[in-house]
C-alpha cells in the first residue's frame, strides 16, 4: 500500500459507533475534499479519539469522568482540533496550522471562566498525546510492509508534532491577549467592585455609585445557567435582568461568570415575588436563589446561599434530571447535609436501606414515613394529608417497620428524616455522578484565584466569607 498519509488514513475507522461530530460543516467539506469517499470514517475516527480525549482529560483534571451535558459543552473545539490534525498530517497544508477563529473564542471564555492557561496548554498536549497514539496505532494497523510502515510512522510523528506544537503556542498567545482584553473591560471593572464589596475594602457610597445598585436596600442572590450552555452569558444576562423587573426588583447587578452562567443580584424594599419564576423559565435555563438579605451583610449571605441551592439543582440533575427554579430556602437542609456527595450518598442508604430504590410502591412508602414523621407519629392525620385510607396508612407502616425495624425508626428518627429530606430534594445520590461540581461549588482560598488577582465571583465570596 502506498504509505503517503492521505492513503492510509482514508482507512481509519472508529472502534464503536460514535454520535456525529460537532464542527462546523467548512471543515467536514475539506475533509470530504481530502479524503474523498471515506471522508466519513474519517471523521467518525476523529470524533471517537476526541470523545476519549475528552474523557481523559476530564479524568486527570477533575478525577472523575465527565457528564453527558459536559461532553456536549465542550466538544466542538476539540473536534475540530483534532480533525484539523487529520487535514494537516494528510496534506501538509501551512492553512490547518494554529488556532482556529473557534478555538480563539473558547479561549476568551475561559480566560473569563477563568481556567489557568497551564491547563490549558496541558490539555493540548495531553490531546497531542492520544491522537498520535491513535494514529500510530492505526498505521501499524493499516500498512503491512516494514519500511512502509516505519516512512508513515516517522512522517506522522514529525507533522503531528508540529503542528500539536504551533497550537500550544498560538494558545498560550491568545490566552495572554484575551486576559489582556478582559482586564480593560467593563465586566472586570463591575467585578472588581463587587470583589471589593465581598472583602470589606470598599466605600459602599462610591460602589453603589459605580455599579449603579443600592447596597442599603433588601438583596436576593441569583445564580442562573444553562446546564448544556445553550445561551450565551449576554442573553442569559438580559433574561436574567428581565426575570428580576417582572418580580419586583428595584436595582439590578448582573455578572457573566463564564459562558452560560450569570450570578446576579436584586435589590428591593422586600422579598421579591419568585413564587411563579419556574413557570417564566425557558426549558433549558436554571435558576438558584438565595434568602432575602439587608445591608451588605445580606447581599454576601443572600449570594453564598444561592449557590448553595444551586450546588442542589445540579445535584437533582446528576440524580433525577430536575431543573428549574431552586430556592434555597426549600433546600437549605438537604444542603447542609449533602455538601459532601459521597457522605451523603452513604449517610441516606444507611439510614433508609431498602427504602432507596426508586420504584413505585417504595416511593409511596417513602412519602408516607414522611408524611407520618410530620405528623408526629398519627395515622389519621398522615391519611389525611396523603388523602388515602386510614388502613393504607397502617399496612404501609408495617411494611417500614418491617424493613427499617421498629427499634430503630424509635431511635433514629432524626436520621431517618433527614435522610428523608436528601431524598425528597436530590433523589438517591449517586457518589459517582452526584459528587460537587468544582465549576460551580468549589470553595477556593484567594491564593488559588491566579496570579494576576483574578476574582470569581461565583467562588471567592464563600471563601472570603469564612
Amino acid at each position: 500500500m502506498d504509505p503517503s498519509p492521505v492513503t492510509w488514513m482514508r482507512h481509519l475507522r472508529p472502534d464503536a459507533d460514535v454520535d456525529a461530530t460537532a464542527c462546523g460543516e467548512e471543515l467536514l467539506v475539506e475533509c470530504r475534499q481530502t479524503f474523498g469517499e471515506h471522508s466519513e470514517g474519517v471523521v467518525a475516527w476523529a470524533v471517537g479519539c476526541t470523545r476519549s480525549s475528552i474523557e481523559r482529560a476530564f479524568e486527570e483534571f477533575t478525577g472523575q469522568p465527565p457528564t453527558s451535558e459536559a461532553l456536549l459543552a465542550v466538544r466542538r473545539e476539540p473536534e475540530m482540533a483534532v480533525i484539523r490534525c487529520l487535514l494537516y498530517v494528510a496534506t501538509h497544508d501551512v492553512r490547518y496550522l494554529g488556532a482556529s477563529n473557534e478555538i480563539r473564542s473558547v479561549i476568551r471564555h475561559y480566560v473569563h471562566h477563568p481556567l489557568p492557561e497551564g491547563m490549558l496548554i496541558q490539555g493540548v498536549h495531553l490531546y497531542h498525546r492520544m491522537v498520535v497514539s491513535e494514529l500510530l496505532r492505526a498505521v501499524d494497523a493499516i500498512l503491512t510492509a516494514p519500511d512502509e510502515k516505519g516512512r508513515a510512522m516517522r512522517e506522522l510523528s514529525d507533522r503531528a508534532f508540529h503542528y500539536w506544537n504551533v497550537l500550544a503556542t498560538e494558545v498560550s498567545e491568545a490566552y495572554g491577549e484575551a486576559r489582556r482584553e478582559w482586564s480593560r473591560s467593563r465586566d472586570a471593572e463591575r467585578e472588581a467592585w463587587v470583589k471589593s464589596v465581598f472583602l470589606g475594602s470598599a466605600d459602599i457610597d462610591v460602589a453603589t455609585q459605580k455599579l449603579g445598585y443600592r447596597f442599603r436596600l433588601t438583596h436576593t442572590g441569583i445564580v442562573v445557567w444553562s446546564p448544556r450552555m445553550a445561551i450565551d452569558s449576554a442573553a442569559l444576562a438580559d433574561l436574567t435582568a428581565k426575570l428580576l423587573r417582572a418580580a419586583g426588583a428595584i436595582d439590578i447587578l448582573v455578572l457573566p461568570d463564564g459562558h452560560g452562567r450569570v450570578v446576579a443580584w436584586a435589590a428591593a424594599n422586600g422579598p421579591l415575588a419568585l413564587e411563579d419564576i419556574d413557570r417564566e423559565l425557558p426549558p433549558t435555563i436554571c435558576l438558584a436563589f438565595g434568602t432575602p438579605g439587608r445591608g451588605v451583610d445580606g447581599f454576601r449571605t443572600t449570594h453564598r446561599e444561592a449557590q448553595a441551592a444551586m450546588h442542589i439543582s445540579s445535584l437533582a440533575r446528576a440524580s433525577v434530571g430536575g431543573s428549574g427554579a431552586t430556592g434555597y430556602g426549600d433546600v437549605e437542609l438537604a444542603y447542609l447535609l449533602a455538601c459532601d456527595a459521597r457522605l451523603a450518598h452513604t449517610f441516606v442508604r444507611r439510614e433508609l436501606g431498602p427504602l432507596c430504590d426508586s420504584d413505585d410502591r417504595t416511593t409511596a412508602l417513602r412519602q408516607t414515613l414522611a408524611q407520618y414523621l410530620a405528623c408526629d407519629g398519627s395515622v389519621a392525620r398522615a391519611a389525611r394529608a396523603l388523602h388515602v385510607a386510614r388502613n393504607t396508612v397502617g399496612n404501609r407502616m408495617n411494611r417500614i417497620k418491617e424493613l427499617l425495624g421498629a427499634e430503630r425508626l424509635a431511635e433514629r428518627r432524626l436520621e431517618i428524616e433527614c435522610a428523608l429530606r436528601v431524598m425528597d430534594a436530590v433523589g438517591v445520590l449517586d457518589p459517582e455522578k452526584a459528587a460537587e461540581p468544582s465549576e460551580f461549588s468549589a470553595e477556593r482560598h484567594p491564593s488559588q484565584h491566579g496570579t494576576d488577582g483574578r476574582f470569581d465571583v461565583a467562588r471567592s465570596p464563600t471563601a472570603v466569607m469564612r
